[in-house]
């Protein structure tokens, strides 16, 4: 019989959070570790989590992606815009940088170079 939580093993991708006495999905990780059902999953292509708790992974900014092959990412540093476009940190999303047309919000359009008769 266990007689703390210290004795308890936690699920995949969770930890023990010892203040509360029970599984939370660890930072990168998504879910409920007290859920069978529902467990702690990586937060994918394009979002993160920077704690650990049992909650959603947050969404990168619109348009923004996580770079390479991580599934985990622990911080919004991680989310990057798409070539030609950066992070508008008062809007909060990936927009074209200047010079650039298009919507850096959507990969299906991205940001293509101005035309000679155009300027951004």
């Amino acid at each position: 019989d266990a007689t703390s939580s210290d004795s308890c093993v936690c699920g995949v991708n969770a930890e023990m959070n010892t203040g509360i006495g029970r599984c939370e999905c660890s930072a990168g990780y998504g879910g409920d570790a007290t859920n069978s059902f529902v467990g702690c999953s990586p937060c994918g292509s394009s979002s993160f989590k920077d704690t650990v708790a049992n909650m959603a992974c947050t969404p990168c900014p619109q348009g923004g992606t996580i770079a390479g092959d991580v599934s985990n990412a622990t911080s919004a540093d991680e989310c990057l815009c798409g070539v030609n476009a950066v992070l508008n940190a008062e809007s909060g999303r990936c927009e074209c940088d200047a010079g650039y047309k298009g919507d850096a919000a959507s990969t299906a359009v991205g940001c293509s170079a101005c035309g000679t008769r155009e300027y951004k």
